[in-house]
């Protein structure tokens, strides 16, 4: 913490403990004009002085200095040198101070422009006091630093050089380290500038002399935090050489040293490979310096360097990995922080034979030290590692899965490494079996097509060599009985799912692997399948006619800010629909595209928020957000709008009673021209008082973070004390908070088949003893989500959804904008939408869905198997998908007369196309089971 405040130039407490520190002072001077005023500097003591000339020279006396702390040690700069070192030049010094200033603002915004000025100033520099332009070009090249621009600074710095160089200027060289250090240090130098340097001092002092500036410069830019450069050893060997010293020894001591500051672990690898003979030398007599090594834990620059297995074979030379299996060596938490280095970077997530090697090695040490956190969280675990420890009786911690991703089986499967492992202990142990389950089951979900009914199956060799693996072949085949005992047991749903996961094995080679539970598929009744789905409901049989008639009108569906009332919008107009059903359209005003408040072309980030009958419109244009609310349509605005639209992971607002919404902070009404809601908090309210769903820490980490419900104000967004609906805290400690929402309800929403009571809708989810998720509706509707237990994280329990003419209501499970909808028995998966759709709004606003066909409902409700299997009666001839969806919409024309809109019609068409598509899927088992065996 105290380096990362002393690099944003804090001042520090205490007296500076290294070379690149300096003690800070405070100057106090005083000025006749100021009437007993008195103005205060702070600045390094090394430079103080200096400021003492250039406040002298302004007409002010200096009246003391006094210590204040450390910080960053800073060279002489410019017009300070000046004023210190050619006093006869500093008014020119002084003279451009004024447009250095300016121009140093500008490098940040147009650094261009900036360079161009510092030149046209460098010229009349020259001509007047050529001396200057070192200190002159290095000021400028502070401006870009100060900017974050390391690239223009070190053509400055270059200028610098040159211009010592052209003119011929006396150089001193305590003052061009120092700047070598700034400027390294601020990552302005690249390492041929370094080695520049080596080489300039090797032609301008003596040996010895040029040596010492530069071992100087190496020990202090690695410990002021700065990774060495790849030539760094053979500059300090040639000079050592050069001075009459022994090479060797004068770079092991160097590299010693470098060993103890922290930069080096950022250092490359071809810096690691340059210090490779010196370390082993140093490691082989030195156990202090193989003891450091395994302290580091190199993290070099780069996503995709690998440098794993270079350290490792770098710690066998040394000898540091041999003291790992030392009785008293910390074996253990060595290898937790070398896996840590996977968990956060993708360039070390590769599997690594030499690592294997190592653990194998030091497994009796590992046994003796107890348990080994190899990752956080199983989907982080090295698969490979995780099954040797096993292997050898090394117990093995991997964190909980809580998300049930199980373990990362994709990424071992696409890896072609050497040391794969067979993961049979991994398979054999009670706790992981059930990870590894879970992860073959995502890795046939990803391969080889992203998991569609029709992928193409995996090829023979990789059957044999990736799934024929032990482990993995042993989950495997049960995962394929467990699919094949739930395909028929659902709906069409969940029997496609099953399909679409046997994909990848949909071949010769795969089926052997389990064939008599392929064969079992052909008992599939796929017309009971069809009737148990159409009796238990479908999605299609809700509207909301205001909304289809308004989604119909945009080229792509968008959600805007309001409630009750639902903004949709894409890039043309905005659709306002009332709970009533209403529809007001706006269509959106912008300014012409080469004005300075026209939309960007991308990533313009359009978006609405409708309060107290006034819709604003807002967008981001060049360099600013603009806006206007559309009772003033021409007045154009200049705010800032933090919002988030009104679904997926985000809740609606409220209303305010007297006018206005609340998203978690103080009131919005129409007109403001600066709206936060940054953090998008869910919000809950019963109509007498408001909740906002924040971290209790709001300073933790995003993984470290915990939530809670508290009481705000809703016009001044003050918070008040933690605490819960009533409706929720009658879960007690079963609650669920995150997952639980509770609002009031227009008049028009009391139909709601999500649930209404007494002017409100609510939620509240509940953790059950054997860890399963439930819920209860405000008007006492309740439900338990079992699920399938190979579907990958189904989302959270979000409501109970009643149908037309259905004993029971439906379950909601939602996972941002993808819901899914399944059985009210919580047992089998129904359907999948992304929303918003077509003809679903966003989940909030399904309080508005009604009937859209009641007697087509009942008609489904009472559907026979018989039916079903009529439905399904299309020729195998028919094989194009157009001919096939029209055959089957014929059939249900014809054998379910009660459907008369034809958007349910068109619905219970699809799915039972797609019921004929997997009973012709299931027929091709026979003759690939026959292949198989032969």
């Amino acid at each position: 913490m105290s380096e990362a405040l002393l690099e944003a130039g804090a001042i520090l407490p205490g007296t500076p403990a290294d070379a690149g520190l300096d003690m800070m002072t405070a100057r106090a001077y005083r000025h006749p004009v100021l009437d007993g005023r008195t103005v205060v500097r702070v600045t390094g003591a090394t430079v103080g002085p200096a400021e003492d000339l250039s406040m002298e020279f302004l007409g002010f006396d200096a009246a003391g200095a006094v210590p204040v702390g450390h910080g960053r040690r800073s060279a002489l700069g410019f017009p300070a040198w000046a004023l210190v070192h050619d006093p006869a030049h500093g008014r020119h010094a002084l003279a451009l101070v004024k447009d250095m200033e300016r121009l140093a603002r500008t490098a940040r915004h147009k650094p261009g422009r900036a360079r161009e000025g510092y030149a046209a100033l460098a010229g009349r520099l020259e001509a007047a006091a050529p001396r200057l332009l070192p200190t002159f070009w290095e000021q400028a090249g502070r401006a870009f630093l100060a900017a974050g621009n390391q690239r223009m600074a070190g053509t400055c710095f270059s200028d610098a050089r040159r211009a010592e160089q052209v003119h011929g200027l006396a150089v001193d060289e305590d003052r061009v380290r120092d700047v070598h250090l700034e400027f390294a240090l601020a990552g302005g130098l690249t390492a041929a500038m370094l080695t520049a340097y080596a080489r300039g001092v090797a032609e301008r002092r003596p040996p010895a002399e040029a040596f010492e500036l530069v071992r100087s410069l190496t020990l202090r830019r690695v410990a002021g935090g700065s990774a060495p450069h790849a030539g760094m050893v053979t500059e300090l060997a040639r000079l050592a050489r050069a001075a009459g010293r022994t090479a060797d020894r004068e770079t092991d001591e160097v590299v010693a040293r470098l060993l103890g500051y922290p930069a080096m672990a950022r250092s490359h690898p071809a810096v690691w490979k340059s210090l490779r003979t010196s370390l082993i030398r140093l490691g082989r007599r030195d156990a202090t310096v193989r003891a450091r090594l395994l302290e580091i834990m190199p993290d070099p620059p780069g996503w995709q360097t690998d440098i794993r297995d270079q350290w490792l074979e770098l710690l066998e030379a040394t000898g540091a990995a041999a003291d790992l299996a030392a009785p008293d060596a910390p074996a253990r938490r060595w290898l937790e922080r070398f896996l840590d280095l996977r968990r956060f970077a993708v360039r070390d997530s590769r599997r690594n034979a030499r690592l294997l090697a190592l653990v194998e090695r030091l497994a009796p040490r590992l046994v003796t030290e107890g348990e080994v956190v190899l990752a956080t969280h199983p989907s982080t675990a090295d698969l490979d590692v995780l099954d040797l420890c096993l292997a050898t009786g090394v117990p093995a911690d991997i964190g909980a899965d809580g998300y049930q991703h199980g373990l990362e089986v994709t990424a071992w499967v696409d890896d072609t490494g050497a040391g794969r492992r067979d993961l049979a202990a991994i398979a054999a142990d009670p706790r992981l079996r059930p990870l590894l389950r879970r992860g073959v089951r995502s890795a046939l979900g990803r391969f080889p097509d992203n998991g569609s009914l029709t992928s193409p199956p995996f090829g023979d060799a990789v059957i044999g060599q990736v799934f024929g693996a032990a482990g993995i072949r042993a989950v495997l085949i049960e995962l394929i009985h467990d699919l094949v005992g739930r395909a028929g047991a659902g709906a069409v749903a969940g029997l496609s799912r099953s399909l679409t996961g046997l994909a990848p094995l949909w071949s010769p080679a795969g089926m052997a692997l389990a064939p008599d539970a392929f064969r079992a598929l052909l008992e599939v009744d796929v017309p009971a399948v069809l009737a148990r789905t159409l009796r238990a409901g479908l999605l299609a049989e809700l509207t909301w006619p205001a909304y289809e008639r308004a989604a119909s009108r945009l080229s792509r569906i968008d959600v805007g800010l309001a409630w009750p009332e639902l903004v949709l919008h894409d890039d043309r107009a905005a659709q306002v629909i009332s709970p009533e059903g209403s529809v007001t359209e706006h269509v959106f005003r912008f300014p012409a595209a080469g004005q300075r408040h026209a939309p960007r072309r991308s990533w313009n980030q359009l978006g609405c928020l409708y309060v107290d009958g006034d819709l604003l419109v807002y967008w981001h244009g060049d360099g600013v957000q603009a806006g206007y609310w559309s009772s003033r349509p021409d007045r154009l605005i200049e705010g800032e709008w933090q919002l988030h639209p009104a679904h997926g992971f985000w809740s609606p607002p409220l209303p305010v009673p007297g006018g206005g919404l609340t998203t978690g902070q103080q009131t919005v009404h129409a007109g403001d021209t600066r709206v936060l809601s940054a953090d998008g908090w869910h919000l809950a309210g019963d109509g007498r008082a408001y909740w906002r769903h924040e971290p209790a820490d709001p300073n933790a980490g995003v993984l470290h973070r915990t939530w809670r419900w508290r009481q705000f104000d809703p016009r001044t967004g003050r918070a008040g004390p933690p605490g819960l609906p009533a409706f929720f805290a009658e879960a007690g400690d079963a609650l669920i908070p995150g997952d639980s929402w509770l609002r009031p309800v227009p008049a028009e929403f009391a139909g709601s088949p999500l649930g209404v009571r007494d002017g409100l809708a609510g939620w509240r989810a509940i953790r059950t003893a054997d860890g399963s998720e439930a819920g209860m509706g405000v008007d006492g509707r309740a439900a338990v989500l079992s699920g399938s237990p190979d579907l990958p994280y189904p989302g959270t329990l979000a409501g109970a959804l009643s149908l037309p003419a259905a004993e029971a209501p439906l379950l909601i499970t939602r996972a941002g904008r993808h819901l899914r909808i399944w059985t009210s028995d919580g047992e089998h998966l129904l359907e999948e939408h992304h929303l918003p759709a077509a003809t679903l709004p966003p989940l909030d606003w399904w309080h508005a869905l009604r009937a859209r066909d009641e007697a087509g409902s009942a008609a489904l409700r009472g559907l026979d198997e018989t039916t079903a299997a009529a439905l399904l009666a299309v020729d195998d001839a028919v094989a194009d998908p157009d001919a096939l969806r029209a055959a089957v919409a014929a059939t249900v024309r014809t054998h379910l007369p009660a459907v008369t809109d034809t958007v349910l019609a068109d619905r219970i068409a699809d799915v039972a196309a797609h019921a004929v598509r997997l009973r012709r899927r299931i027929a091709e088992i026979a003759t690939r089971t026959r292949r198989s065996s032969r």
